[in-house]
């Protein structure tokens, strides 16, 4: 032990090659060496003793033997040593001072001081000649070392034309250490040496030339090349002064600064930027909308918004809160808004309708319709605004053009008396009264045959057995009403469910039970047969669909394909490393997580292999860092290190130090075992003779020189009750858990490895971190944006216990996690695609819209209930009972099936007409008219409830039933037609004369009272006898049988002849 050591506690600086005792360690030039504070002096170079010169002063240590020392104080100005003290001597000139003493100091505070260079009692001692003085290396060949009376000063006297070297402060000669540079001649002179230069070089030592200024920038090294110079350039540096590198183009935005990492750069940026480049900030998304203006305001953003436009992004306009009504289209127009509104609607804020006026009177109710409004009027009020009254009970009132009121009777009631009374006459007919000169009303029923019965009941309604295919019929009140079997239907059970065949293109209807079954020709499927391959629309993203043969194929717009256009661009996950893909425009862009870049997110820091020597890279937050193999260190393991039983450790300054691992110690350095103990380290200390000296650094602060510290365990440097086990000349604690380290006295908490201020605290054998709100994780790491829940390049900032994003425009939510597309606003299976700042639906067929929320169905094309599908690309109606038609417009009273100003009425799935008199039958088709009862072309008119007819000649009679052959005038048989106005008889044989009243037997052609009669086509005479012929104009004289002139006459049934005088006999023939 050293007896003149004080006992003092040793402070050490473990793991590094500075140690200095009671002193401290500082960097000078570059190293790292011990420093004794005030009142301390070395001594040795890394023991710091202290000093009994006075208060405040200072002192060196000499040795004087093996175990001595003596103390040498260094007085602080004003003080002079005197008997091994420093002592002020004050004064007020030099005559109060002892020779080799001057009289220094301000006015009133003077003391006397030693000349320069002189120290030690009474100034006797010349220090500046001493081994540590000023002109220690004056010596012998380099000069005289000696006080100088007349420069009042220890000077170093140089001979021989050698001269006192400024710097080490001895004599040279002064070209002897070659002071000329750059091949220039050294010449001894009066002033000490001159230089003789080479070209280019210049300067009192030759040594500017055209490097002198260091032209060559970022560490390139310059050389000379002839009269002037040339830099070889460091990667990543060029030009011709090195000054171009990966900064010189300044590319970090927004104030950040450029420091080249490797072989490119990296920039520090300035709150709030961030990217590569500093080029990302709060307005870097161009969040002001409609041409707003984005400043940067501390560590957000601020919109300069021009007018009509207002919001924190200048997202608000006039139309903003929705101003047009009933769905009015708003547009911007000036500072205002304008609306263009839908008819019928109008009004500055299309607040209006047609209804807005209330036209319609006495309670009428108004509604839409269409373009214009209907009124639903009370009971006994008619009219387009009910402005008419009206009591028609049993009929309905009817206001004609003139703006007259009518009260028209439902069918099967007639007028009486102006009042609309019940027909009783049978279903479907109709009556009228007819009012008699004597006997009141005279009630007449006009059947649907269209017979006129008087005081009569028309027909039993089931007597024509109208319900076809077995149905059945029913007599309900005086109508019939058909009981169909299924699958018949229809008011007399004619059609069925194939009837008008349901089945499309070319399908085939059968009959299927109670149903219905379609045989669908391919490619068609469906219930109706009503799909082909493209009916569904397989294509996505708005693709047309097109068939092919017995397929389908899709012509997708850009940027999709695919059999069903369902790929794009981001299709197969493009954006690598948790990027998040967008389809913009006919590419895709990713959107990558910190520390992430790239056009697919697959550059990262560690992408340029930064590590050298094999290192691993690693991520670490959003940078990088390497895992060095042995024998390398550095930030980049860009240093060798050959370090046994040490740790290599760079200094800011990237010099490469070897620490020793604890119980090692440096010798010659290398880290050699202590062997002193458990936690004993070493140090070796050079001797003057007997080589190097271990000396152990014990654990309770003592120094022992080539001695082991004590017994390990005998002062029981185990604790919190770790048991302390003795291996050799040490000693070994088994601790309890959760304590650790040599002695027992760590645990888990003792570097308390919870970050943030969190607070450590043992939980078993292990810990657990409580951490101050906001931090969480298991070393209280993590705050809220740690894990950075910002997604889609959105930036995260602490917001007192919570976090917030700055999100680039179009992303919102908590965390940016929602873009105009979130949420799904295309209907109908339409693809969103966010473009600019907004979304774009890319709706398939037949939808359209912004959203693709108009179909074919939008707007209710199915009138009166019916139910509006898409199918293809059009829509379809499904009409409920009765209506029909394409948009279910069609019901049993469209067309007007009421005639005559008959009143249709749907009722059930049919249609009643209810008949103004004298009309009647189903459709009102029947009056007095029909069935045409004015015969021969006679025209008829409805008149007074009944019918006259207006005959052409040669008609007559109350239904022209009357014409000249209508009284037979044409006799015996013959054929009566008419003629002209009149009448002509085709005469059956032997018949003649205009009326056939004439025959051959009419003038009587036989004579001599022979009668006539017809026989055959001709006539033949019966004759009276004695007279015969064809006419019975013949006797038996006809032939005068009377000769000679004898006359003859008749005789009886004979005749005689009266003969002339000379004649006799019978015939006078004599």
């Amino acid at each position: 032990m050293c007896q003149h050591c004080p006992n003092i506690s040793l402070q050490l600086l473990s793991f590094t090659d500075c140690r200095c005792v009671n002193g401290k360690c500082e960097i000078e030039n570059g190293k790292e060496v011990c420093k004794c504070p005030s009142r301390f002096g070395y001594f040795t170079s890394f023991y710091c003793k202290a000093c009994n010169c006075g208060p405040n002063q200072g002192c060196k240590w000499k040795s004087t033997g093996w175990f001595g020392s003596e103390q040498i104080c260094y007085c602080n100005p004003g003080y002079i040593e005197y008997n091994r003290k420093c002592v002020a001597v004050p004064c007020t000139d030099e005559s109060q001072c002892k020779e080799r003493q001057k009289c220094v100091g301000e006015e009133g505070n003077k003391t006397c001081q030693c000349d320069d260079g002189l120290g030690g009692e009474n100034c006797g001692k010349e220090e500046w000649c001493e081994d540590t003085g000023k002109f220690k290396n004056c010596k012998g060949e380099y000069g005289k070392c000696e006080y100088s009376k007349e420069w009042r000063s220890v000077v170093c006297t140089c001979d021989n034309g050698k001269k006192l070297h400024p710097e080490e402060n001895m004599c040279k000669d002064p070209c002897s250490s070659n002071p000329c540079q750059n091949g220039g001649t050294c010449s001894v002179d009066w002033q000490g040496f001159k230089c003789f230069c080479k070209s280019p070089f210049k300067g009192k030592l030759c040594e500017t030339g055209p490097c002198a200024s260091n032209p060559c920038q970022n560490n390139g090294q310059c050389k000379v090349d002839n009269e002037n110079f040339k830099c070889e350039c460091k990667t990543p540096y060029k030009g011709n002064l090195c000054q171009n590198g990966p900064c010189s183009s300044n590319p970090c935005q927004n104030s950040g600064v450029c420091e080249v990492v490797g072989l490119s750069f990296q920039c520090k940026c300035k709150e709030p930027f961030k990217g590569k480049n500093c080029e990302i900030g709060p307005c870097s998304s161009n969040p002001c909308q409609n041409r707003g203006n984005c400043k940067v305001v501390g560590i957000n953003f601020q919109c300069d918004c021009k007018p009509p436009y207002e919001g924190k992004q200048c997202e608000k306009d006039p139309c903003t809160s929705s101003p047009c009504l009933n769905k009015g289209n708003c547009t911007v127009n000036g500072n205002s808004f304008k609306c263009a509104c839908k008819r019928p609607f109008f009004g500055d804020r299309c607040e209006k309708d047609p209804c807005s006026s209330s036209p319609c009177r006495n309670g009428g109710k108004c509604k839409i319709t269409g373009n214009t409004y209907s009124c639903d009027c009370p009971e006994d009020y008619v009219g387009e605004r009910c402005q008419h009254g009206c009591d028609c009970k049993n009929g309905k009132c009817r206001v004609t053009s003139d703006e007259e009121v009518l009260c028209e009777c439902l069918p099967e009631y007639g007028k009486k008396s102006e009042v609309c009374e019940p027909c009783d006459c049978g279903t479907g007919a109709n009556c009228t009264w007819e009012s008699g000169i004597f006997f009141g009303y005279t009630k007449y029923c006009l059947c649907p045959d269209g017979s006129k019965l008087k005081e009569q009941h028309c027909e039993d309604p089931c007597k024509s057995n109208p319900c076809l295919n077995n149905g059945k019929c029913k007599a309900e009140g005086r109508i019939f009403k058909c009981e169909c079997r299924p699958p018949y239907t229809g008011r007399t059970c004619k059609d069925d469910l194939c009837t008008k065949n349901p089945c499309q293109n070319g399908g085939t209807c059968k009959i299927s039970g109670t149903s219905f079954e379609c045989k669908c020709k391919i490619p068609y499927t469906g219930k109706l047969c009503e799909k082909d391959p493209c009916t569904d629309n397989p294509c996505k993203n708005g693709g047309t669909c097109r068939r092919d043969k017995n397929n389908f194929k899709c012509d997708c717009p850009k940027p999709f394909s695919g059999n069903t256009c369902e790929k794009d661009p981001c299709t197969g996950g493009p954006c690598k490393n948790g990027g998040t893909c967008k389809v913009e425009k006919n590419s895709f862009k990713c959107y990558c997580p910190v520390p992430l870049s790239g056009n697919n997110c697959e550059i990262d820091p560690c992408s340029s292999s930064p590590c050298l020597n094999g290192g691993k890279c690693k991520i670490t937050g959003n940078t990088y860092s390497c895992d060095c193999p042995k024998d390398y260190v550095g930030e980049r393991c860009q240093h060798g290190c050959d370090c046994k039983n040490g740790k290599c450790r760079v200094t800011s300054d990237e010099d490469v130090l070897c620490e020793c691992l604890p119980e090692y110690g440096k010798k010659s350095e290398v880290c050699e075992p202590c062997d002193c103990g458990t936690g004993a380290n070493c140090t070796w200390e050079s001797g003057n003779f007997f080589g190097n000296t271990k000396y152990c650094l014990c654990p309770n602060g003592s120094k022992l020189k080539e001695k082991h510290c004590e017994d390990p365990c005998s002062s029981n440097p185990c604790l919190n009750n770790g048991k302390c086990k003795v291996e050799g000349k040490i000693f070994k604690c088994e601790c309890r858990p959760p304590y650790t380290g040599p002695t027992c006295k760590d645990d888990l908490c003792t570097e308390n490895p919870c970050q943030n201020a969190g607070t450590c605290k043992i939980n078993g054998t292990s810990f657990e971190c409580k951490c101050i709100i906001p931090y969480t994780g298991k070393l209280c790491e993590k705050d809220s944006c740690t894990d950075n829940p910002c997604k889609n390049g959105g930036t995260c900032r602490r917001d007192k216990n919570n976090f917030k994003c700055n999100c680039p425009k179009p992303f919102s939510g908590n965390t940016c996690e929602e873009d105009p597309c979130t949420g799904g606003p295309c209907k109908n299976g339409g693809t969103c695609r966010v473009e600019n700042n907004s979304f774009k639906c890319h709706c398939p067929a037949p939808f359209s819209g912004k959203k693709c929320e108009i179909d074919p169905c939008t707007g209710g094309p199915c009138k009166n209930g019916g139910k509006c599908e898409v199918e293809k690309n059009y829509f379809r109606c499904y009409c409920p009972a009765p209506f029909s038609g394409k948009n279910c417009e069609t019901d049993p009273c469209t067309g007007g099936p009421c005639k005559n100003g008959g009143t249709c009425k749907v009722e059930k799935n049919s249609f009643e007409c209810y008949c103004p008199v004298p009309f009647s039958g189903s459709n009102c088709e029947i009056d007095p008219c029909t069935g045409g009862p004015c015969k021969n072309g006679g025209k008829c008119e409805v008149e007074n409830n009944s019918f006259k007819c207006y005959c052409p000649a040669p008609f007559s009679g109350k239904n022209c039933e009357a014409d000249p052959c209508s009284k037979t005038p044409c006799k015996n048989g013959g054929t009566c037609r008419l003629q002209g106005n009149s009448f002509k008889c085709d005469c059956k044989t032997p018949y003649f004369g205009d009326n056939c009243e004439t025959d051959s037997c009419t003038k009587n052609p036989c004579e001599n009272g022979g009668i006539c009669r017809l026989q055959g086509n001709s006539s033949k005479c019966y004759c009276r006898t004695p007279y015969f012929g064809d006419k019975c104009q013949k006797d038996p004289c006809t032939n005068n049988p009377c000769k000679n002139g004898g006359t003859c006459s008749l005789l009886g049934d004979s005749f005689k002849c009266d003969c002339k005088d000379i004649f006799v006999g019978n015939r006078c023939e004599h």
